[in-house]
């Protein structure tokens, strides 16, 4: 099975939707950043996550009545819809707009949420400036990640808005998970992100033969496959382990990450010898899965994160994952 051609050939309108937005994640480099920020890690946004609802958003239009919800197709993050649920059971379309204004923090990396639905629309906009914006593709099955750089905005005042200009018809709503600021704050996994390949992972069996490539998928994030090289395309023809152990801060809140592929290898938390958590692919290179782990039933216990493929042939016998992100009160929300 060909495994880089789901995102290069397959799926271009998802690639070339987030290639023209600009998505990137927090590796590109900057030029003579600054290197006065305080080591105090305040939140960029009010509320960003919604879970006190839309308190400190400013509304316009009809987004009073936006929908607040804990979205169990990832993993039960609170998230906000531009409809809401008439009498008679059915979404009724809201016009308006939930805005926020911010400073970039001087260490902020790249923003992270996702999306699903229609015709709404997310921005950042310097001034009248969009820098960056996303829409729905009219589906609710899959969940579209997106991650944008900051490096290049840290400093200043940018405004982040959730829009929904359509009245009526089909698809008029966009729905978008909470926003994770992904700040430069130390990290209890080493090279957490695969920015630098490998390294900092042990490897067991193929593990050294596991692909390291740039997902478009999800906003050009450096990613992960257990699928082995054989000749110039990988396949599924890895057998192996990455792992890391790590010691879960005392602040921490949940880790986020993606995963596509089959559902014969894994992504897994272990504490130990007993499985804490566990993820596999949809069978699929199109169906991202978001996931998020809840982290503060395990604060400052030894863990290990691991990808593991224990199968080397037959289909659907991989799976790829982005980096990961560790959601502390000192990084995210």
């Amino acid at each position: 099975m060909r495994l880089l051609e789901p995102l290069i050939l397959r799926y271009p309108l998802i690639i070339a939707l987030l290639a023209a937005f600009g998505c990137t994640d927090g590796s590109t480099p900057i030029d003579n950043p600054d290197e006065s920020a305080s080591s105090e890690v305040a939140p960029a946004l009010q509320n960003g996550s919604f879970e006190e609802g839309l308190t400190g958003w400013t509304l316009t239009g009809d987004a009073d009545a936006f929908s607040v919800f804990e979205d169990g197709v990832y993993g039960d993050r609170w998230s906000v819809s531009t409809h809401h649920v008439g009498p008679d059971g059915k979404p009724v379309p809201a016009v308006g707009s939930a805005y926020q204004d911010f400073v970039v923090p001087m260490d902020a990396a790249a923003i992270r949420f996702a999306i699903h639905g229609g015709h709404g629309t997310v921005r950042l906009l310097e001034g009248d400036r969009v820098i960056y914006q996303v829409g729905g593709m009219a589906n609710n099955e899959h969940r579209i990640p997106v991650s944008w750089g900051l490096l290049r905005h840290r400093g200043k005042r940018l405004r982040l808005t959730i829009d929904d200009g359509k009245a009526d018809g089909d698809w008029a709503f966009i729905s978008v998970s909470g926003f994770d600021v992904l700040r430069d704050v130390p990290c209890p996994l080493e090279n957490a992100d695969f920015s630098d390949g490998l390294n900092g992972w042990e490897r067991r069996g193929d593990g050294d033969r596991f692909v390291w490539f740039r997902d478009g998928a999800v906003g050009n994030r450096w990613s992960i496959t257990t699928a082995a090289k054989e000749g110039r395309r990988p396949r599924d023809a890895a057998k192996g382990a990455l792992y890391q152990e790590f010691d879960v801060p005392e602040d921490a809140l949940a880790m986020r990450f993606v995963v596509h592929g089959g559902n014969r290898a894994f992504v897994r938390l272990w504490k130990g010898d007993i499985l804490a958590e566990e993820v596999s692919g949809r069978n699929s290179n199109e169906d991202r899965v978001l996931v998020n782990w809840d982290l503060r039933p395990h604060r400052g216990e030894k863990m290990r994160i691991a990808v593991e493929d224990h199968v080397s042939e037959g289909g659907w016998a991989f799976i790829g994952s982005t980096g990961f992100d560790v959601i502390t009160e000192r990084n995210g929300p």
